[in-house]
């Protein structure tokens, strides 16, 4: 029946859930004792309940039993093999991390969604959640002028929160199809919104990931001709990145924050480096010391550390988040030169052909959607914790699935053709 109302299920649920994590994370499990464990049986539990009740679930769904697997045993002989890396089982940004922040349930949060207009719906549900969360969050520099928050136990007061700058990334796509998509052009006001206070509180690498998003639009976003509107909010967008860029436009934005009495961390350090009055290493946060150590390691053990097994000698010389801040470093670092670069070359397959196979704008919006907060992880985070790399992959089977199990039949239907024939003659 058209224009029927589509029915709420457990995938519905669990996808919403998992993009809305920052909104109870912050909000509802400091209020429960364990809250952060609850979270990760409710998300693991759900997970199963989804597989065991859908038809043939064990079946259908057997590659996000396996991709578990994979990890236990990935992880478990690494520490087993290494006493030494034991200590990222608990420490900040370990294992205990990963599984708290559920990062890794991007998989079959996304996996389970039957279409990617499904996925899209949860997505504008959970972003709505987050985008409130985030909202009420800015309150408190606006009040004090800074943020409070903790890290490894000791209580820090910063004018800028990249975790937030990062996590308000992730709703300003999500406007930005929305806004492109749906044609409705009022949301760009929002995304304008955003993007200041990314400028004022936040960190470099969300406004570079938000451009890279833009480029990955323009190339692959429309296999139709550009309409004149889209190409003028995309030039626009473009013309505010370069600004933003210049020493003017930094200067200017710099000067107009100090005037409201606001300093912007990315503001700032830009400036000091375009100038020479501070140094890579100073405003950095010891980025180039670690890409430095980590280059050096994967010369010395061209085969790789293992997963993980790179993060103590980061952490000794005063890093203490102990991962590479980017991506590829990590991998070839883990996994060796062979193994590491076979698997960005996987990522990068991966990408390409769900670009060029996808006939759905919706499913190529999506794909740019994950890339660029994903983007995060080439100046920041982990994937083992960022939900990034585990969605492109659940994306992918996604698109696939359906023509693997095709062909899965068709060659089933082969053989039983086959023998009947056989036996015939």
């Amino acid at each position: 029946m058209t224009g029927k109302k589509e029915k709420f299920t457990l995938n519905d649920l669990l996808c919403i859930i998992f993009f809305a994590l920052p909104f109870l994370q912050g909000l509802v499990l400091p209020l429960i004792p364990r809250g952060g464990i609850l979270m990760l049986l409710g998300l693991a539990g759900l997970t199963g309940l989804i597989i065991v009740k859908e038809p043939n679930g064990l079946v259908r769904y057997a590659d996000i039993i396996i991709l578990y697997a994979l990890m236990a045993v990935l992880l478990g002989t690494a520490f087993w093999l290494d006493p030494a890396r034991r200590i990222w089982l608990s420490r900040d940004f370990g294992v205990k991390t990963a599984l708290l922040t559920g990062g890794i349930f991007a998989y079959p949060a996304i996996r389970f969604q039957k279409t990617p207009k499904q996925l899209f719906r949860n997505l504008k549900a959970a972003i709505l959640i987050r985008g409130v969360y985030y909202m009420y969050q800015v309150l408190e520099p606006i009040r004090t002028g800074y943020w409070q928050y903790e890290q490894f136990g000791v209580i820090k007061r910063s004018q800028s929160h990249m975790t937030w700058s990062y996590g308000v990334l992730m709703v300003i796509a999500v406007l930005s199809i929305m806004a492109i998509q749906e044609k409705k052009r009022i949301l760009f006001i929002p995304v304008g919104i955003g993007l200041i206070g990314i400028l004022l509180y936040g960190s470099r690498g969300s406004i570079v990931s938000y451009a890279i998003g833009a480029a990955l639009y323009i190339l692959f976003g429309e296999r139709k001709k550009l309409e004149l509107k889209k190409i003028v909010i995309i030039l626009l967008a473009v013309i505010f990145v370069a600004f933003v860029f210049s020493d003017l436009g930094a200067s200017t934005v710099e000067m107009l924050a100090q005037r409201t009495g606001i300093k912007s961390r990315f503001i700032t350090t830009y400036l000091n480096m375009m100038q020479g009055d501070k140094s890579m290493d100073s405003e950095s946060n010891g980025r180039d010391r670690i890409w430095a150590l980590v280059l050096n390691m994967i010369r010395e053990r061209p085969l790789g550390y293992g997963p993980m097994g790179h993060r103590n000698a980061i952490y000794r010389i005063g890093i203490k988040w102990g991962y590479s801040h980017n991506l590829f470093l990590d991998w070839l670092a883990e996994y060796g030169v062979l193994f590491g670069s076979l698997a960005i070359f996987g990522l990068f397959f991966m990408i390409v052909r769900l670009f060029r196979k996808s006939n759905e704008p919706i499913e190529r919006m999506l794909l740019i959607l994950i890339i660029t907060v994903s983007c995060e992880m080439l100046f920041s985070g982990y994937y083992w914790i960022h939900f990034g790399i585990w969605s492109i992959l659940a994306l992918y089977v996604n698109h696939f699935k359906d023509r693997w199990q095709q062909q899965r039949q068709l060659g089933l239907k082969d053989i039983v053709q086959f023998l009947v024939a056989e036996e015939i003659v």
